[in-house]
């Protein structure tokens, strides 16, 4: 283990080169990009094949991009920055705007969202351009400047009109609890600037009947190629449709109802609450 948290870098660099000047090591995990340059020129300069050490390191910037397109480095744990940024102010703002916070967590008694951690290696190494639009925060039209602000963007914003997105979910006209989630969606949508496909089915006379209509309207939704989809999943006889979207390589989500099958179908994310807790905080509040 080398110690660089004293900052002396001529210190790190020493250790570095002491700890793998011998090649002895299989696999070698780096703290992130301040040691990686110290590591791989030792690695090179002491003649070890980069093929027979296993390099891995924390985070990414284009240093490790760049490491692991050239083979010096087999992969690196990202905890996706970018969305820690987004995130932040999209949760933020939807709190100052409606005074809502997302429940919390299972995982945390105050309340963790993972932005992380994700594989980064050759196979999922991002595109050179889609580096450097991550690099510039993806830009959004008409905003073409840097983060900096004083120079053009490297990478072409995004116009987020010509972004389409689908939803099709169980909660008809009659049921005016489905209200709110309706005309939260279209106005999110109005925020974003981006195009909504949304349309809400009458009462039916049978649940049947309501998934039948369903499935038409999510595989008629991705055979016209929206760029992602939201579902309600209250009945397997979904599930058929869902995988064809996913198999037309659509991002599909699901919101409401339906976590179980969302997760066994490998699904992006599930927006709601679990059944299960909801109950049994109902359950435990009633005996208090």
């Amino acid at each position: 283990v080398v110690d660089f948290s004293n900052g002396n870098t001529k210190q790190v660099a020493s250790d570095v080169e002491g700890a793998l000047s011998s090649c002895q090591y299989d696999a070698v995990l780096l703290s992130g990009d301040r040691t990686l340059d110290f590591a791989t020129s030792v690695l090179y300069s002491n003649g070890c094949l980069f093929s027979n050490h296993l390099l891995g390191t924390f985070d990414t910037s284009s240093q490790t991009y760049d490491a692991i397109a050239t083979g010096r480095l087999s992969f690196a744990i990202s905890q996706q920055q970018h969305l820690q940024g987004a995130l932040t102010v999209a949760m933020a703002a939807t709190y100052a705007t409606a005074g809502k916070r997302i429940a919390r967590s299972s995982q945390s008694s105050f309340g963790v969202y993972f932005s992380g951690p994700a594989v980064v290696d050759i196979a999922s190494l991002p595109s050179p351009d889609r580096q450097i639009c991550e690099a510039d925060a993806f830009p959004v039209c008409p905003n073409t400047k840097a983060p900096s602000g004083r120079s053009e963007s490297n990478c072409p914003c995004i116009d987020r009109k010509s972004i389409k997105i689908g939803g099709v979910l169980h909660g008809t006209t009659a049921d005016a609890q489905w209200d709110i989630v309706f005309a939260q969606a279209r106005q999110a949508a109005d925020d974003m600037g981006v195009e909504l496909i949304l349309d809400r089915f009458d009462n039916q006379e049978s649940d049947e009947i309501l998934f039948t209509k369903m499935s038409a309207q999510i595989l008629a939704l991705c055979n016209e190629g929206v760029d992602g989809l939201f579902v309600s999943i209250p009945s397997v006889n979904l599930v058929s449709a869902i995988e064809e979207c996913q198999r037309l390589g659509i991002s599909v989500m699901s919101i409401n109802s339906g976590s179980d099958i969302s997760k066994s179908i490998n699904l992006e994310h599930h927006i709601g609450q679990l059944e299960f807790s909801a109950g049994l905080r109902a359950g435990l509040r009633l005996v208090d």
